[in-house]
């Protein structure tokens, strides 16, 4: 019954986003979350998938229970995010700095070179041409230092710069595809390849308003070219296109939401409370592969019901909705493509990272970088 009850709350999820016209807003990072960490990986166990299952009968039935608790509040989100965006002024025309633009992405750019060639020899990207194994610099942290602060630029920062100047009207191709190779270089150089598919979804929605059939074909074989050259090292028998495919497949829609029964049951048998959010990602990983180095990625709303129980995150989750769909209306608003950027990022940051205090930095980060790119665009806040 309530894998039914899941099914209709995710309908009418869907629905709700076409209806209140939000699939073409920021806010769908949101129903992509639902799509990647509940849906797929729900029907995947309900069908009696094995793969990742370290979690009971029991722990599956609380997983529904909290996708359709999420699911409720998202519906809230965007709802009031529709009601809120309504009472703002929308600034019809984004006065950019082009130049200045510009010159501070390649200012950064230099900066974060000289970081990439300090630690060269450590890079995921750049082993995979040699066929080295080389654990990502988020999960092995003692190699390299100050790389929080470097894939929070590369992440949050250098896109938006990105996105802004490319946005602008008669900019020759290739001066484009140089700015997009240069940024795709920085977003896979620590081997980690879901900023950088999200990027691309961020720019089909909108930068590239004129995408045709060949466009999407294109971004398919990039993606699956870019995945087999960070998987290059782990492909013994050579490049396998059955198991490149499948393989895609399981880590965008299943990987990542096998986390959430797994660390219900995990919390049966251990004091989550006095871990931190680090921790029990990395205790996680190693409950569930049964192996370390590694690290699970824990939606929001499932890391608050197994530190805190059902009360406080009915409480938490509803003032996380209200606060963010106030915050992010009034931004997205003044129609600045970087700035949509970074109400993107944290999105992905909530349903990928959760209430880590890393994620707390990111979202201070981010909010004075905005102040820097309205500072960029000739901007003046007002609140009509």
């Amino acid at each position: 019954m309530e894998f039914l009850i899941f099914n209709v709350s995710f309908i009418f999820l869907v629905i709700l986003y076409f209806y209140l016209g939000q699939v073409k807003k920021t806010s769908v990072m949101l129903l992509l979350g639902v799509i990647v960490i509940f849906f797929s990986p729900i029907w995947y166990m309900n069908f009696g998938g094995e793969k990742y299952k370290a979690y009971s009968l029991d722990s599956y039935h609380v997983t529904i229970f909290i996708a359709i608790f999420s699911i409720l509040l998202i519906a809230i989100y965007i709802i009031c995010h529709l009601f809120f965006s309504r009472n703002f002024l929308k600034v019809r025309a984004c006065v950019v700095n082009y130049r200045r633009v510009l010159n501070v992405y390649l200012t950064l750019y230099s900066l974060l070179l000289l970081y990439i060639i300090y630690y060269s020899g450590h890079w995921p990207l750049l082993n995979a041409f040699s066929g080295n194994i080389v654990d990502r610099p988020d999960v092995v942290k003692s190699v390299f230092k100050g790389y929080f602060l470097f894939s929070v630029i590369v992440n949050v920062v250098m896109p938006s710069l990105c996105l802004l100047y490319l946005d602008k009207n008669n900019i020759h191709w290739f001066k484009k595809i140089t700015l997009l190779v240069s940024l795709i270089f920085l977003l896979l150089v620590g081997g980690n390849k879901g900023v950088f598919m999200y990027f691309i979804i961020f720019c089909i929605i909108f930068l590239w308003r004129d995408f045709k059939i060949m466009h999407y074909l294109f971004v398919a074989i990039l993606g699956i070219f870019v995945y087999a050259l960070i998987r290059l090292p782990y492909l013994k028998d050579g490049v396998n296109f059955g198991y490149l495919f499948e393989s895609i497949i399981e880590r965008v829609l299943i990987t990542q939401g096998m986390s959430i029964p797994n660390v219900i049951e995990f919390s049966k048998i251990n004091n989550v409370y006095e871990m931190s959010s680090n921790e029990l990602k990395y205790r996680l990983f190693e409950f569930v592969y049964g192996y370390s180095p590694g690290s699970m990625p824990i939606y929001y709303t499932a890391e608050i019901y197994v530190r805190h129980g059902i009360l406080v995150l009915c409480l938490i989750g509803i003032i996380i909705s209200l606060f963010l769909s106030f915050s992010f209306s009034y931004l997205e608003r003044k129609d600045n493509i970087g700035v949509n950027w970074v109400i993107f990022m944290s999105l992905y940051v909530l349903v990928m990272s959760g209430v880590a205090t890393s994620s707390l930095y990111i979202y201070v980060f981010s909010l004075l970088w905005v102040f820097v790119l309205f500072l960029l665009s000739n901007f003046k806040f007002n609140f009509n």
